[in-house]
């Protein structure tokens, strides 16, 4: 057995789906950005 190997592959997971969490979140906080932005125009609006 290549250990080595095997332990390269779980690293490259490991970075691969750490990536996607991290665009996952970045894309939710603009998605939260844009809500408050729609909020607070609302406020001023309504002001």
């Amino acid at each position: 057995l290549n250990f080595k190997f095997i332990i390269n592959d779980f690293n490259k997971q490991m970075y691969f789906s750490y990536n996607w969490i991290v665009e996952f979140i970045k894309i939710d906080l603009n998605k939260e950005k844009n809500n408050i932005k729609h909020f607070l125009r609302n406020q001023i609006a309504l002001n």
